[in-house]
């Protein structure tokens, strides 16, 4: 018997993979799945709302979360080959590479949309014009700043820092030797201006607390030592060398390991798409920037239920669990649920956030669930009919950088904007936005007329006024996402590692975790890693 803990994304996902490993057999198999809201999908929730009094209108389709799914290396194959065994092609909205909206990507600054490139002709563009925000950041004096010396490690002798810390380090400006000729060098522009306003629009988090490591570990590797190669005569970054993974010793070969195992992941999971989907399908995904459904991301989630439940996966909805012990003399454990109710089970498996667990395992002492924060993100729905003719530019949205709020531009605690009616067309005719709020700059209060005031300048550009914002068929919706992102801090990875270890020894045996607390916050990373984990289980 085993206990799915949390029916998000996470939770569904793993319990579909262990409800088709096992309740297909002849042993006697059992699967629970445990939440205590009253329907399944966790964060994931698409309404189509109708304006008032207009109940023969499509509707809008709303997502009060997640919209999307980037179509990106392995965890894009995992999830395509999700939404393929689940028969649900016929639902799938694919924005293709070539759409602007794919390739254009916005920061919002001192009243003006400046574009960031996209390739190296656009980027090449933008550096002639002197009133976009990369000539604030001093994008010139940012590449003589990377001129750090001949093989001089990019990489810190420090196992992690903080994204904002290692940008400072590697632009700040430096003496002959490669040292820092100020420790209290300031904080570089590119990271006020650009990486603030990235991270914004991923973790609705500061630069100042993300761990580099665990945020971007393409970058940070801690098997790879980036060297800047001061004769060539390419400009950076086309003049970076990357140390081979066979000269790094024990730390190389591990992480040979995990690639190699990717990399074979990788190739089955394309041979089954192309073997259920059919070649020209696989290929249009592939050549897909994002992907999601006609009736929201929702979709997904509602289809793995149903499954699930089909494969006899019992779901108990708005069922409050109590507390989890491990039972040391038989390595189960139990359950206990509101009302004092009892359940043993083999396994159990966590998809809750970190710290909510913590809460609940009362005997049983797994380290570091408490060490991260999460942030808290106030989302405000806008949904405009097309007779406003309500013109946004032709881009995915826009995100606002840490230094509209140092200089007191963004008293509201403004993150981004997504155009939805431009991101994920073809779910309805209305021209859709998705403001959000909080995080780092969380400030409760009066969320639609802050937002309209943000929408005013999208209004007048079409000839609108803020006035219209009262009638009753522009769709209007608030959701306030309390703690709904985790911010990785400095030493996440060491601390997962350390968790891990702790999760194999004999007397946590019955327990595991998955979940954005953990490997990742995209919705392709819990599927992944949601998938992985019940393959592990199915295997033992």
């Amino acid at each position: 018997s085993i206990a799915v803990i949390g029916a998000g994304l996470s939770g569904l996902t793993h319990a579909l993979y262990l409800a088709r490993g096992l309740l297909n057999n002849d042993e006697k198999h059992r699967i629970v799945v445990y939440d205590s809201a009253d329907r399944v999908g966790g964060w994931v929730k698409s309404d189509r709302i109708k304006p008032v009094g207009m109940e023969d209108d499509e509707g809008a389709l709303l997502e009060a979360g997640p919209r999307s799914i980037r179509m990106a290396d392995l965890g894009g194959l995992s999830t395509t080959e999700l939404i393929a065994t689940l028969d649900l092609g016929g639902e799938v909205i694919t924005v293709p590479k070539t759409a602007e909206s794919a390739y254009r990507r916005m920061i919002k600054y001192d009243g003006h949309f400046h574009v960031l490139p996209h390739d190296q002709w656009s980027l090449f563009q933008t550096s002639f014009k002197p009133s976009h925000i990369f000539q604030k950041a001093d994008f010139g004096d940012i590449l003589n700043a990377l001129n750090i010396g001949e093989r001089k490690p990019i990489r810190s002798r420090f196992p992690d820092e903080t994204v904002e810390g290692f940008f400072t380090r590697l632009l700040a400006p430096k003496n002959k030797d490669g040292s820092l000729k100020d420790e209290n060098s300031p904080t570089p522009a590119i990271v006020e201006y650009l990486a603030s306003a990235m991270f914004h629009g991923i973790y609705a988090a500061d630069v100042s607390q993300l761990s580099m490591r665990a945020v971007l570990p393409q970058v940070y590797h801690p098997a790879l030592t980036l060297f800047q190669d001061k004769k060539s005569w390419l400009p950076w970054p086309f003049n970076i060398r990357l140390t081979p993974y066979y000269l790094l010793g024990r730390q190389g070969e591990e992480w040979a390991k995990v690639e190699n195992f990717k990399q074979g992941e990788r190739l089955m999971l394309r041979k089954y798409m192309i073997d259920r989907l059919g070649e020209q399908i696989t290929k249009m995904v592939a050549e897909s920037s994002v992907l999601s459904f006609k009736n929201g991301l929702q979709t997904l989630t509602d289809a793995i239920a149903n499954e699930c439940r089909q494969r006899g996966v019992e779901f108990r909805l708005n069922s409050k669990i109590d507390s989890i012990h491990v039972q040391e003399q038989n390595g189960k454990a139990v359950i206990r649920s509101e009302g004092g109710k009892k359940e043993v089970f083999n396994k159990v498996t966590s998809s809750l956030p970190s710290k909510a667990l913590q809460g609940l395992l009362k005997d049983t002492k797994l380290p570091h669930l408490a060490a991260n924060p999460s942030t808290t993100v106030c989302v405000v729905n806008f949904a405009i009919p097309a007779k406003y003719k309500i013109r946004l530019p032709p881009a995915f949205g826009y995100l606002i950088p840490r230094a509209s709020a140092k200089e007191g531009d963004n008293p509201f605690g403004h993150l981004g904007t997504v155009f939805d009616s431009e991101a994920v067309p073809g779910q309805d005719s209305y021209t859709k936005l998705t403001m959000m709020f909080g995080g780092p700059y969380w400030k409760p209060a009066l969320a639609i007329e802050i937002a309209s005031i943000v929408l005013e300048p999208h209004l007048q550009d079409s000839g609108q006024d803020r006035s219209i914002i009262d009638n009753p068929d522009i769709i209007k919706r608030i959701s306030v996402q309390k703690d709904c992102i985790p911010t990785y801090t400095v030493g996440h990875m060491e601390r997962m590692y350390e968790l891990h270890q702790a999760l194999k020894k004999t007397e946590n045996a019955p327990l595991s975790v998955l979940g954005a607390s953990y490997t990742g916050v995209s919705l392709n990373d819990c599927i992944l890693h949601a998938r992985r984990t019940a393959m592990i289980t199915i295997n033992s």
